[in-house]
């Protein structure tokens, strides 16, 4: 597959997988695919207009990146009864929370939401804080790599999975950006306490 196929595939609906492009695509002559899926690409572009395009390529991102359970009960069988061989009690109270129906499910998934949405907004302030020397750069370049891959959802094909994939350099980011709010907080701090030498001086004079 070209990767003009994806791109293609990520210009309709919100940009996940689409069953008619796959056929589409395989029922091209090989040499022709990468040309098929660009034509698909720049027709669907066109019919959105200059301000559809935009509006729809932030909807993707939407959908995608503000899903705190990053699509988790809609990928594969995750949605099918499954036959648990475990029935202890300890078990079946792990299942209320963590299969689809469960009465619990509700409840973790608005956890996640919200965990998500606060590390979202500290990745968002993160780029406001900076840390000292070259951990800056280290800080930026994470930032940016996690910016490459929202670019990359947004044009090609879009899961939330694929943000999953990210989560450890998230972490990273967040805890980087925890510790640099901290020591600029510190740095605030002591730029407002008194100086006792100053003080000590002025009281002499």
């Amino acid at each position: 597959m070209p990767f003009t196929h994806f791109l293609k595939m990520g210009a309709t609906g919100r940009g996940g997988f689409n069953a008619d492009d796959i056929r589409n695509t395989l029922s091209t002559p090989p040499a022709d695919r990468f040309a098929n899926g660009l034509n698909g690409y720049l027709d669907r572009v066109e019919a959105m207009g200059p301000t559809g395009y935009p509006g729809f390529l932030l909807d993707k991102l939407g959908w995608s990146l503000g899903d705190g359970s990053f699509y988790a009960w809609a990928e594969g069988v995750t949605r099918e009864n499954h036959s648990f061989p475990a029935h202890d009690p300890l078990s079946e109270q792990i299942r209320r929370f963590y299969t689809f129906d469960g009465d619990g499910a509700p409840f973790l998934r608005s956890a996640w939401q919200a965990a998500w949405f606060a590390v979202l907004a500290v990745l968002a302030l993160s780029a406001l804080i900076r840390g000292p020397g070259r951990d800056a750069w280290a800080g930026t370049a994470g930032r940016l790599a996690f910016l490459a891959l929202l670019v990359f959802l947004a044009l090609f094909e879009n899961r939330a999975r694929y943000i999953y994939l990210y989560v450890p350099v998230v972490a990273v980011l967040v805890s980087a950006a925890v510790a640099d709010g901290h020591a600029a907080l510190a740095r605030w701090r002591a730029r407002r306490r008194p100086d006792p030498d100053a003080a000590g001086s002025a009281a002499v004079s």
